[in-house]
């Protein structure tokens, strides 16, 4: 089973991976491009579920649809980056939270939420 844990403030990058000045990836998480490390540990259309932990706690489950975006120049960006679970848009999700504290899961097994604290301030 695969499980990655990401805890921090969001922040917003370059989506379309072009920018000089900007880190890379729409998501950060305490720093972490959050859609390229979801990437490399998970396959799109595997099963994964992912918890979003805030003041709240909200999962998804289904099958994982993940595009890293991508652009040949400053001025002619082609793709944003994507994360669909199950139709629901994780990264859309994610962005309704920017400058918020969280802790995010996401495992291709169950996953315990009640391990973890939802009051992360």
């Amino acid at each position: 089973m695969s499980v990655l844990q990401f805890s921090g403030v969001i922040t917003r990058g370059d989506s379309c991976r072009v920018l000089d000045d900007e880190p890379e990836g729409d998501i950060l998480i305490g720093g972490v491009d959050f859609l390229a490390a979801v990437d490399n540990a998970f396959k799109s259309g595997q099963s994964v579920t992912v918890g979003i932990l805030d003041d709240a706690v909200e999962t998804v489950a289904g099958s994982l649809a993940v595009d890293l975006g991508w652009g040949y120049s400053d001025y002619t960006p082609v793709d944003a980056d994507s994360l669909s679970v199950g139709g629901s848009d994780v990264l859309k999700a994610l962005a309704r939270r920017e400058n918020q504290q969280v802790t995010v899961v996401v495992s291709d097994g169950p996953i315990d939420l009640s391990s973890l604290s939802g009051d992360n301030t």
